[in-house]
């Protein structure tokens, strides 16, 4: 491998993964778009607008309850978060996405048994729900399970194709922790092309990908 070339790289910030701050109940609980990776200071610092398909919210005050859940996560007022998604779930115990949140404040908090524990009752309400998966490959990260992360990155990616930050964690997984520089960099890839934006960093560091293959 060309030894300049790998000091002068630089992989694309942050080295942490990143993830929404809310897992939505539907398109209309949340509407921000995904900023980039790079600019990110928390590694949940967005707000999705990816829909949980699967669950209905059966009342305007059961939509206006999430919505403020979701209001009270954009702002990190975990305590005002965790009671509203409690209520939640308290009076509609089908709402996968408010499993999820719970899940998510736990994962922030490091709480991760219990986060584990509820993203799984998430999933299992809703097998169909693209951030939650995401979720828990964080957290099965966290915990060293590299492999099970990985399924989840990738069951997430099947279910909505287009999850930029999918994309990009799975691509560090396999860069960082797996080795496979291959699939990082078609990854990578994907996630340059779902960004609509240029990306110089990243797009320098398959490049390096790209160089290490040639010279490996």
């Amino acid at each position: 491998m060309n030894s300049s070339l790998a000091k002068s790289a630089k992989r694309p910030r942050p080295r942490r993964l990143v993830l929404p701050i809310c897992i939505a109940l539907s398109i209309s609980a949340c509407a921000q778009k995904t900023p980039r990776p790079e600019e990110s200071t928390q590694p949940e610092s967005t707000v999705s607008s990816q829909p949980e398909s699967e669950t209905t919210v059966e009342t305007a005050a059961s939509q206006q309850k999430f919505e403020q859940g979701i209001a009270a996560l954009a702002l990190q007022n975990f305590p005002q978060a965790r009671r509203i998604f409690g209520e939640l779930v308290r009076e509609n115990p089908e709402l996968s996405g408010a499993y999820a949140n719970l899940a998510l404040i736990d994962f922030k908090q490091e709480k991760y048994e219990r986060a584990k524990q509820l993203v799984d009752k998430a999933i299992t309400l809703n097998p169909r729900q693209a951030q939650a998966y995401h979720l828990r490959a964080q957290i099965e990260l966290h915990n060293g399970e590299i492999q099970k992360s990985r399924a989840d990155y990738e069951q997430a990616i099947v279910l909505d194709p287009q999850y930029l930050n999918a994309h990009y964690n799975l691509a560090l997984l396999y860069d960082i922790y797996l080795q496979d520089i291959a699939l990082a960099i078609e990854h990578y890839t994907i996630y340059l092309s779902l960004l609509g934006k240029e990306d110089e960093r990243t797009r320098e560091w398959i490049n390096h990908l790209k160089a290490t293959l040639e010279n490996g």
